[in-house]
């Protein structure tokens, strides 16, 4: 019987790479994160609390986890500057978040991203990290499909614009030495990731509803 489903099988028939399966990518990208995890504590030496250590690199597995589910593919060229620019943003409020403990840091012999900056040195570095952000989702949705001059990705070029104002609201109006102003500039970035999320679902929405009707 082996010799029988042996032989039906077309010598002509491509063989399947490895990575061809969705399961092989998101198996891939789980092992990337968990040998990523601790040497990113290790090297950045960022003795914080756990959030803070994995930083953005770990922070945004997602990124690549979640489109490769939906598609089957790892898509770089949306993922890859999805990816970065989702670290850029990681790196835009993690600081802010660091300069909050710079003294305790300070007397603890840690390093941290605010240390390493200095008061002088971190709102320069905050905007390049910003523009990276918003430069890479951009990319990212432009290479998806959302093109900003077409009328479908309105709602995505809205929600893009939103994310790079707030951006250059937390960064330049931030007091790297008041607790409180810091804190609430941290936490409002939770409120961007929706706003991004339904400007990209609303754009895709209108680019399929020609065909559906």
């Amino acid at each position: 019987s082996s010799r029988s489903s042996t032989s039906s099988r077309s010598p002509s028939a491509p063989r399947r790479s490895r990575w061809s399966s969705p399961i092989r990518w998101r198996s891939g990208i789980a092992r990337f994160r968990s040998c990523a995890q601790p040497r990113c504590r290790s090297a950045l030496s960022h003795a914080h609390a756990e959030r803070r250590r994995h930083l953005g690199v770990c922070f945004n597995w997602g990124a690549l986890l979640g489109y490769c589910a939906a598609t089957g593919t790892m898509g770089l060229a949306v993922t890859a500057p999805l990816y970065g620019g989702c670290v850029a943003w990681t790196l835009v409020y993690d600081t802010l978040y660091a300069h909050q403990d710079k003294r305790d840091d300070a007397k603890l012999g840690l390093r941290s991203s605010a240390l390493t900056l200095g008061d002088d040195g971190t709102k320069p570095v905050l905007a390049l990290w910003s523009a990276a952000a918003v430069a890479g989702v951009g990319l990212a949705g432009h290479n998806a499909g959302l093109h900003l001059l077409d009328a479908a990705s309105l709602p995505f070029a809205v929600a893009l614009g939103a994310f790079a104002s707030h951006l250059a609201w937390q960064v330049t109006t931030a007091d790297l030495n008041d607790t409180p102003n810091l804190a609430y500039r941290f936490r409002s970035n939770a409120h961007m990731a929706p706003v991004l999320l339904a400007g990209i679902s609303t754009s895709k929405l209108l680019q399929v509803a020609p065909a559906c009707s």
